[in-house]
């Protein structure tokens, strides 16, 4: 027979004042999936739960991470402070090496100097030995025993600077010249240093043109313990002669 509207009633009723035919209808009613629906949400619940657990040690994690980036920010800037005290400490010493090299520079120069006025001592003190061979009666003079220097200069002939460079001439000997019959009377414009070099060569060479200008015989020559092979073709090429100090006894 039908199912009819009143016979829901009379369920609905019998049902309210029994609740365990309740539990045995609702399987029928909504299937097993209702059953299942509190283990499902308690399952989400657990799987909330783990993943509530997963972002706490995820964000403990990046809390450890933005303190260790902390602490390299601070690495870092020590480090940095520390290379800026290096480059000042650098940068200091830097200064002192400079100084130091001017001092050096300064001694040498001194050292040049003071070993530059033995080489004259030594070779005007054997200036016969040295240059007899080429010269009769050598002897060391100075501008004061050579007065056509001074008529040159108030001539206009040589210039104040020309006559300071005779003057800074490091020898200057007069005698005889035994290359011609007579003995004819000449000087010699002589830079002496220990090693003989182009510049030695140049300056004896323009110097004993000035004294030729002043009116004078005049040669040039450089002395010394050393010339390397170049500087003696240049030497030759400018017509100066070489006397080297270790020739003689």
């Amino acid at each position: 027979m039908a199912f009819t509207v009143d016979d829901v009633q009379d369920m609905i009723r019998l049902l309210a004042t029994h609740p365990e035919w309740r539990a045995q209808l609702r399987p029928l009613i909504v299937g097993d999936e209702f059953d299942r629906l509190p283990a499902a949400m308690t399952a989400m619940a657990e799987a909330g739960a783990r993943t509530d657990q997963r972002l706490e040690q995820i964000s403990e994690r990046l809390d450890r991470m933005a303190e260790a980036g902390a602490r390299t920010d601070e690495r870092l800037d020590r480090m940095a402070e520390a290379g800026l005290r290096t480059d000042r400490r650098l940068e200091q010493i830097s200064e002192r090496l400079d100084r130091m090299a001017e001092r050096l520079e300064r001694v040498a120069v001194r050292q040049d100097e003071d070993s530059g006025d033995i080489y004259e001592f030594k070779f005007a003190r054997k200036v016969v030995s040295l240059l007899g061979e080429w010269v009769r009666h050598p002897n060391v003079v100075t501008l004061e025993d050579l007065p056509l220097i001074e008529s040159a200069q108030a001539s206009g002939q040589l210039t104040l600077p020309e006559v300071r460079q005779l003057r800074a001439l490091d020898l200057m000997v007069r005698g005889g010249d035994r290359s011609i019959d007579g003995y004819p009377d000449v000087i010699l414009a002589i830079e002496v240093s220990r090693k003989i070099d182009r510049n030695d060569i140049e300056r004896a060479a323009a110097r004993a043109a000035l004294l030729q200008r002043a009116g004078y015989s005049a040669q040039a020559w450089v002395g010394g313990y050393e010339i390397d092979d170049r500087d003696r073709s240049l030497a030759v090429e400018r017509g100066v002669s070489v006397r080297l100090l270790n020739s003689v006894a």
